[in-house]
């Protein structure tokens, strides 16, 4: 055989190869640079993946459990994975670490080139166009969403699960509950980017409540974060010369739905009363209660700085070797700041 001909033949094959390997390579759809932290998407482009779950802006930190801290170990990784596959995205969006998935595709079909054949045209003279309203609108478009964007990025949240809105807030709201007005006030500091500390007071000076507690996020896809929270619970009541104290701990569940400036969170907590002391009974300490916390809430952002909150919880407890059961009912209206 003509050596001209296998020398064809090889170049065939290798590229019919190639082919063949970009189409089941996974394609995920963003333009990428190099950024401080890992790498910045720079462009989403449209019917990808990306386009469900990145923005321009956000960096990507690692891919599944693979960091990568720039753009050549972002090619490295991607050339590894196929279409079709699962791939959880660790990404920061402004002052948050968040996680989503995007579920890989093919590489789009490169279109086949076509021949144009060269038209003269001739030259058209073009008159300068003064400044309009329409064209200052067409400027200022870009910055406005920018400005969107961070204001959401940068949602103000008392209640939502770790890694979606600023890392500290304080709330001040009125509550009313068991039937008797309360003073409530909350903070909340995320110490690490799914990892957060919580406070809260409840008082009306004779009847008071102090939580101490911990929430971590389990999973964030999309519109929906699922967390774990952990709660110490002290109760106290005074009553002329007589004085009660409960102390409580409360694990539970906590789902947000919506976005991070406006959003919903159910929740659900076990309360274990380990101990309670009466004061004209020094030394009795016993389990005296068991009992739940069922909330739900919505928030929403204002502003970058100011939001509002409503709660409506209902706790109820059982006492050890009796049948009462009481249940507090509570509404609850604030801001956060």
């Amino acid at each position: 055989m003509n050596p001209l001909r296998i020398f064809a033949l090889l170049i065939t094959v290798a590229i019919a190869t190639t082919a063949r390997a970009d189409s089941l390579r996974g394609y995920l759809g963003v333009k990428v640079a190099d950024a401080a932290s890992g790498v910045l998407v720079v462009e989403v482009r449209e019917d990808s993946p990306a386009a469900h779950v990145l923005s321009p802006g956000d960096i990507i930190l690692a891919l599944g459990d693979i960091p990568v801290p720039n753009r050549s170990s972002f090619d490295g990784v991607m050339t590894t994975l196929t279409a079709g596959q699962q791939i959880i995205l660790s990404i920061q969006r402004a002052d948050a670490r968040l996680k989503t998935l995007a579920v890989l595709a093919a590489w789009p079909a490169e279109p086949a080139p076509v021949q144009v054949t060269p038209v003269q045209v001739a030259p058209v003279q073009v008159a300068p166009v003064q400044d309009s309203p329409v064209n200052e609108v067409a400027a200022n478009a870009p910055q406005k969403v920018e400005q969107f964007a961070a204001t959401e990025r940068n949602a103000i949240s008392i209640l939502d699960v770790p890694g979606a809105s600023r890392k500290l807030a304080f709330a001040a709201a009125a509550s009313y509950t068991a039937d008797l007005p309360f003073v409530d006030l909350r903070a909340f500091y995320e110490v690490y980017p799914e990892v957060a500390l919580e406070a809260r007071v409840l008082t009306r000076g004779e009847i008071n409540f102090v939580d101490l507690g911990v929430r971590a996020t389990l999973i964030r896809y999309g519109f929906a974060g699922l967390g774990a929270r952990m709660q110490l619970r002290e109760e106290h009541y005074f009553e002329g010369r007589d004085k009660l104290i409960l102390v409580a701990g409360s694990p539970g569940l906590m789902l947000t739905l919506g976005k991070p400036s406006f959003h919903a969170t159910f929740g659900l907590d076990l309360a274990f009363h380990m101990f309670g002391w009466v004061d004209n009974n020094p030394g009795v300490v016993r389990h005296v209660a068991t009992g739940a916390h069922l909330y739900a809430a919505v928030e929403f952002s204002l502003s970058q700085s100011v939001g509002f909150f409503a709660e409506f919880s209902s706790r109820s407890l059982n006492f050890k070797g009796s049948d009462l059961i009481l249940v507090h009912r509570g509404l609850t209206a604030g801001v956060i700041f």
